[in-house]
Formats: C-alpha cells, sequence, structure tokens
C-alpha cells in the first residue's frame, strides 16, 4: 500500500514538473516570436536637400509583419499635420535593417517618392527622392 501511495505522488510530482517545463517552454517561444515581431517607435526629424528651411519633427511606428515586409506609420509636420501608412520591404544585414521602398503620398505631398533606410541599433535614417526632384533625408531615434 505504501509503494503505491508514493508511485501515486512520484507521478503526480512528474505531472507537475512536466506542466511547468511544458509553461517555460511556451513562454520562452511567446518572448522569441513576439521579439520578431515587435513594434519600435522612432522619433527625430526630416529635411528637404537645399531648403534648410524646411524640415521638421518625423515619428514612425514600424512593425515586421512577415520576413522582409513591415508595415510603417510616418507622421510629422510639414507646413501642417501628415500621417502616411507604407509597406516597406526590409532586408535583415547582420544586425541592421536595409529598407528600399517607394510609394505615393498624393499629389499636394508631391506624388512618388522612392527611399531607402536603416536602422542600426538605436537609429532609424534615410534619403528620399520624389520623381518630381524634391529630395531629402531623415534621421530618428529609438524611443
Amino acid at each position: 500500500m505504501v509503494c503505491l501511495i508514493l508511485t501515486v505522488v512520484d507521478q503526480a510530482k512528474r505531472k507537475d514538473m512536466t506542466m511547468k517545463h511544458h509553461k517555460l517552454l511556451l513562454l520562452g517561444i511567446s518572448i522569441l516570436l513576439s521579439g520578431c515581431s515587435a513594434t519600435s517607435k522612432w522619433t527625430g526629424t526630416w529635411e528637404a536637400d537645399g531648403r534648410p528651411d524646411y524640415g521638421g519633427d518625423l515619428h514612425c511606428v514600424a512593425k515586421q509583419v512577415e520576413d522582409g515586409k513591415w508595415k510603417a506609420r510616418f507622421s510629422g509636420y510639414c507646413g501642417r499635420q501628415f500621417v502616411y501608412k507604407i509597406d516597406m520591404l526590409g532586408n535583415q544585414e547582420a544586425d541592421n535593417v536595409m529598407f528600399s521602398g517607394e510609394v505615393d503620398l498624393g499629389e499636394k505631398d508631391g506624388g512618388v517618392y522612392q527611399w531607402t533606410g536603416e536602422m542600426r541599433d538605436d537609429e532609424f535614417t534615410g534619403e528620399y527622392t520624389s520623381l518630381s526632384g524634391k529630395k531629402g533625408t531623415f534621421a530618428m531615434k529609438r524611443k
């Protein structure tokens, strides 16, 4: 009878330990997956080439949605408040993400822009050029 009770207690302990291991494993996987699709927040400025008086605040919230594909929301000030939601292509190169893309911001905002950018450590920098000849840069720091 004592042997049977000890066996039942041992099985209960093993089951409890197995559940703890499963919970820790699930927690670890959740942390890893959330890191892969984590949202990053940035704040800084943008400026137009050749126009030192033309530029302003710039903010970005970016999220990797799948391998090589990101969604971003850029907001800031350009004589008025603006918000652009864009899709970005981003390739991992070592610890950095290199971006490139093309986006149509509409006629009133300069039309089609081509741009490149890089997320490196706590910095997100880039350059843009519109088909109408507008050019500039942006530089942001991680919030």
